[in-house]
């Protein structure tokens, strides 16, 4: 069965973190994760380019899940 030219996500391949691990939120994976606020007060700066509201769904919230499957070149 042909999948159309897409490439299968091999689940067996350690992929590294999309962001940088300074951004990780403390408490990540626990009970006792940080609120966004304090996050996004620590990391405001790095972000600035960035809206609040994408940064708190595509970092805050989904760190565990977001992996660097792709090399971004230039």
């Amino acid at each position: 069965m042909s999948n159309g030219g897409l490439k299968m996500l091999d689940l067996t391949i350690s992929y590294d973190r999309a962001w940088d691990k300074s951004l990780e939120p403390i408490g990540e994976g626990g009970w006792e994760k940080e609120p966004f606020a304090a996050w996004w007060k620590r990391n405001q700066k790095k972000l600035s380019n960035l809206d609040s509201r994408i940064v708190e769904q595509l970092i805050y919230r989904h760190w565990a899940q977001s992996y660097s499957y792709y090399t971004l070149t230039h």
